[in-house]
């Protein structure tokens, strides 16, 4: 919390501008990550009291950066390219400790669709394969080799998603040139196959994650594939949406195949929080179903081929596939649908009818129940469906006069009045500015809606494409007002973020649930900022399927209310494939009855399986950003971002430990090398970042820099150490500080220091050395009680299953060794470690600042009270007068007074401030927010102020007279991640009233600079003004 004087503070060092813009300059030096010494710089001109204050910042950096990666679990947030989820950042945190406690992972992620569970999966392998080594158990070899299995669909994004946002390049397995990369990954389909059986057996593995696991039964391939990839495997993590069907049996398997008792965890997206305590998923979701009335000449078409459909349903069930398709192609558009029964009656011509496989019928069918898409070798199989001699005769004698009606509507209709009905929806939306995705199963379909909707500049994709260029659709999508439509198969369905997107229509509906569900989860997902989602349901233009749909989709949406993914997926399984209660419809079945029956098994199968999942959980069900502190999980005031990281590259740079310019070219000097550091080392176990850490850590040994001095309002001087918290002997936890005799304070605190040469004095709190070693002392051993007790408990169950007499004494025992080494607060111990690195705080000479600059420290002082200073005894301004009033031409002289002393320029600063944090107390409380002052704990931030909608982070400056404010490092890592919850609050005061500014993302909606390093001006608050109090 700070207030501001006039502009710019003042500068001890030669001027402004020298100090904050002239860097050193850039070098050509290669790009690869060691070479010889890059060209020298030409004629850098940074101060000398700024290369201390930058060699001394980034000697203690190094030392946090180094204590972060080896003691802190959640070191992964600083070189990865993701948001904060406070139930991710839990589950990491549980998952990392299980790995801790028992030396491996065992687990069922069962998130919900578009809850992020990949994400879950990058941090989790990031960190393993960066970590050697955890707290409180012995040195562990760190993973090296991952095997990541999906479905062939979503292998691609899967593995852009690694790359792209953990820097983790994964090479696909090709069964043409077999072999294992440390980082695999292979698709489901291929590996279930006998032939890669013997070479599986052959691999070890560090972890292995199998993505879909809700598709592993006790009756097909991929059991006996997990069966063996669970025996080859130090950690194993199994994903799924939907990890119960209702079948106990089946549930209960794969939980078998992962452990005897595995982790599981569960999220929906009614529990889920975001780190500002606000829901994740309030959107409104509307479904609507559209039936486009159509001319009598599509009626006649469609009744014929109506006809045509239940025939073939009639036949035998391979044969039911083909009407699955014809029907499905048909409903979809009048292009599809033809084309479709002219290569059908093609077939049946040139006697190119041959059968297909069991298997392959059932891998079709459920691809296309799910609004899958076929390749063109899978539709000509199918296509060429046998059947006997006198069918095949009937059906080309029926298929004749179909084609001919077809043909002829499509010559007289060119867009047939569904296309048109979807033309004024997406016309529709393009007025309100929404963005919409069209799924089809079909790409002749595809390429029909392309040419309807030209004047809509419509963007396509299809399964044709690769998965590059799917991202680039979707990213010009995301980027482009231009682009407001996406039409295509589900091959956009496959993983890809479509968030941007507020509607989403289905040409044809699913014949699947939970494939109904997963294509809302295109939309519904993380980071989709529209409150209100539309999805527009096209329902088939044949009767009897239509009334299928209708009742399908009513109960969809009943039992995803009730029971979220995992009752659909009850549904689903009641219900059996859907083809067979459309060819019941068809065949005069009772077909809603068979939907009622299933609806009211899910309805009680569902509450059972919440239960069973409720009791396989033990994590809490709600995790908000107040409650992993509350658990000891993280301090989210002290995770490490990337801004911290490229702060420190910077400090570095301008200490003259590196040249060059992040992050073309940027080298840090290490010895007689140079190391490069890009854009891809910018984590903290990269080879780069540790050479950074080294070059860092090396800094102040003897390097001739001068001693940093930081202004406060006291005289003292202090060194840099590190606190180091013990367990029986064993370091747990380790970080800098500065130690002077009013106490300690983290580095959090140090970024609020202000150097002696800006000549500005930030109010921090130093906390007395003992009360901090007892609250570390207190953490760590409630911390390591907790694996004890956990320990304890899993010894005890050992021993009350184990019959064997002979075993029962080896376990009791370790029991006894275990009580043995009860943590207890006599071993528990703070050591202090000294690294010989001293500064200087205080506001004269005595502090070790220069003349100058003190004389600046207490002319800055003065001026944010109102006090003009010139030299000796002069005309000054009184402190509620605005600046520069009374001395323009023609005025009087203002009274004579002496300049003020430090003492009563900081008491006048110090009223300022109390004013600004009464005005921002009573503003939010006004709004229903209840407030909590935290401006002594060096968060970055002076108040949390908390209501049921949220929790808002609040930066306080007060004001005497107009000037820009600014932010400290602190307070802007503090914005930086924070967003639009963090506020700066500024209240300027002036002729008897306070007016108040409240400005939410203050770093996205005011313009910031970098006037003095480490200092960030801010400029156009005023448009946001409240309101005046007297």
């Amino acid at each position: 919390m700070t207030s501001e004087g006039h502009g710019t503070p003042l500068n001890a060092a030669p001027c402004a501008s020298t100090s904050t813009n002239a860097f050193l300059a850039s070098t050509n030096a290669p790009h690869s990550s060691m070479n010889t010494a890059p060209a020298p710089p030409a004629g850098g001109s940074i101060s000398e009291e700024y290369r201390g204050y930058a060699a001394f910042m980034a000697f203690l950096t190094a030392h946090y950066l180094e204590c972060k990666a080896e003691y802190d679990p959640l070191s992964v947030f600083s070189s990865s390219k993701i948001d904060l989820i406070p139930y991710q950042i839990h589950d990491f945190a549980k998952l990392m400790e299980e790995e801790r406690r028992g030396g491996c992972i065992r687990t069922l992620i069962a998130y919900e669709t578009g809850l992020g569970k990949t994400i879950l999966v990058g941090m989790l392998i990031k960190e393993l394969l960066g970590r050697s080594e955890f707290p409180l158990k012995p040195p562990r070899p760190p993973a090296r080799r991952i095997l990541i299995i999906t479905p062939p669909s979503v292998l691609p994004q899967f593995r852009a998603e690694m790359n792209d946002k953990f820097g983790l390049e994964f090479t696909t397995f090709d069964p043409k040139n077999p072999s294992f990369a440390d980082l695999t990954i292979a698709s489901m389909e291929t590996m279930k196959a006998d032939r890669w059986e013997e070479r599986l057996s052959s691999q070890e593995w560090d972890m292995i994650v199998v993505d879909e696991y809700h598709r592993v039964s006790p009756y097909n391939l991929r059991r006996r594939l997990v069966s063996l990839l669970t025996k080859k495997t130090r950690h194993f993590i199994a994903l799924t949406a939907t990890p119960h069907d209702g079948s106990s049996e089946k549930y209960n398997f794969r939980l078998s195949t992962i452990a005897p008792s595995p982790l599981v965890i569960r999220r929906t997206k009614k529990e889920g929080k975001d780190i500002n305590n606000r829901p994740l998923f309030d959107q409104l979701v509307e479904e609507r179903k559209e039936e486009p009335p159509v001319t009598p000449d599509e009626e006649d078409f469609y009744r014929s081929a109506e006809q045509y459909i239940r025939r073939i349903y009639r036949a035998g069930r391979g044969y039911g596939l083909l009407g699955v398709i014809v029907s499905r192609a048909i409903s979809s558009s009048m292009r599809a649908g033809l084309k479709l029964l002219k290569r059908r009656r093609e077939k049946i011509v040139l006697d190119q009818i041959e059968g297909i496989t069991d298997e392959e019928a059932e891998e079709y069918a459920e691809r296309v129940r799910e609004g899958g898409e076929l390749t063109e070798d899978e539709l000509e199989k199918l296509l060429g469906m046998a059947a006997s001699r006198e069918e095949l005769e009937a059906e080309i004698a029926e298929l004749k006069p179909l084609i001919e009606k077809g043909e002829r509507l499509l010559r007289q209709m060119p867009v047939d009045s569904k296309g048109k009905r979807l033309l004024e929806i997406a016309r529709g939306l393009n007025g309100e500015g929404r963005k919409a995705i069209i799924f089809t199963s079909f790409r002749e379909t595809v390429e029909y809606l392309k040419e309807i909707l030209a004047d809509l500049n419509p963007l396509v994709i299809t399964g044709s494409m690769d998965i590059d260029k799917r991202k680039k659709v979707v990213d010009e999508f995301t980027s482009s007002a231009a682009h407001r439509v996406i039409v295509g198969t589900d091959a956009m369905g496959e993983s890809l973020n479509l968030q941007a997107a507020s509607v989403e229509v289905n040409y044809e509906v699913p014949w699947s649930p939970v494939a109904y569900i997963q294509r809302v989860g295109r939309i519904w997902r993380l980071k989709q900022q529209h409150k209100h989602l539309l999805i527009v349901n096209f329902l088939p233009p044949f009767p009897v399927e239509r009334r299928v749909m209708e009742v399908m989709l009513e109960k969809i949406a009943r039992i995803s209310r009730e029971f979220g993914d995992v009752g659909l997926s009850v549904f689903g399984k009641e219900l059996g494939p859907v083809e067979e209660v459309v060819k019941e419809a068809y065949t005069g079945g009772d077909a809603e009855g068979r939907l009622e029956k299933a609806h009211e098994a899910t309805e009680k199968l569902g509450k059972e399986v919440l239960e069973v999942l409720s009791k396989s959980m033990s994590l809490p069900r709600v995790v908000n950003a107040e409650s992993l502190q509350k658990l000891n999980i993280v301090n989210l005031n002290d995770i490490v971002l990337e801004a911290d990281l490229l702060r420190f590259l910077q400090y570095l740079k301008d200490a003259g430990a590196a040249v060059g310019d992040f992050p073309s070219s940027y080298h840090v000097h290490l010895g007689d090398e140079y190391v490069r550091v890009d854009s891809k080392s910018l984590s903290l176990e990269s080879k780069g970042m540790r050479a950074a850490i080294q070059a860092g850590k090396g800094l102040l040994s003897g390097a001739g820099y001068p001693r940093v001095s930081f202004s406060y309002s006291k005289d003292m001087d202090g060194e840099i150490v590190i606190k180091e918290v013990r367990i029986g002997g064993r370091a747990v936890f380790r970080e800098p500080l500065v130690e002077t005799t009013d106490g300690v304070l983290t580095y959090r605190g140090v970024l609020s220091l202000a150097p002696a040469f800006t000549g500005r004095i930030e109010p921090v709190r130093f906390l007395p050395a003992k009360e901090y070693e007892e609250a570390q002392k207190g953490r760590w051993l409630e911390y390591a009680r907790r694996l004890w007790d956990e320990g304890l408990q899993r010894i005890r169950n050992e021993l009350s299953k184990e019959k064997d007499e002979y075993r029962r004494e080896g376990i009791r025992a370790s029991l006894k060794e275990w009580f043995a080494n009860e943590p207890n607060q006599s071993n528990v111990e703070v050591i202090t470690v000294r690294l010989g690195a001293g500064v200087c705080l205080g506001q004269g000479a005595g502090a070790g600042t220069s003349t100058g600059a003190s004389a600046n420290a207490t002319i800055a002082a003065e001026a944010e009270t109102g006090t003009v200073v010139e030299t000796g005894a002069v005309a000054v301004a009184d402190p509620g007068q605005d600046a520069g009033a009374g001395m323009g031409e023609g005025s009087s002289a203002s009274p004579v007074r002496f300049v003020k002393s430090p003492e009563d320029a900081w008491r006048e600063r110090h009223e300022v401030e109390m004013m600004a944090m009464r005005a921002a107390e009573t503003h939010f409380r006004a709004k229903g927010y209840r407030v909590k002052d935290v401006s002594a704990e060096n968060r970055g931030y002076d108040l949390e102020c908390s209501r049921a909608d949220g929790t808002l982070r609040v930066e306080v400056k007060g004001l005497r007279h107009w000037s820009c404010p600014e932010l400290t490092p602190n307070e802007k890592v503090m914005a930086e991640f924070y967003h639009e919850s963090y506020v700066l609050f500024i209240a300027k005061e002036g002729g008897g009233a306070v007016t108040i500014y409240a400005v939410p993302d203050p770093l996205k909606n005011l313009n910031v600079k970098e006037v003095l390093r480490p200092f960030y001006e801010l400029t156009g608050f005023e448009r946001f003004v409240g309101n005046s109090s007297a």
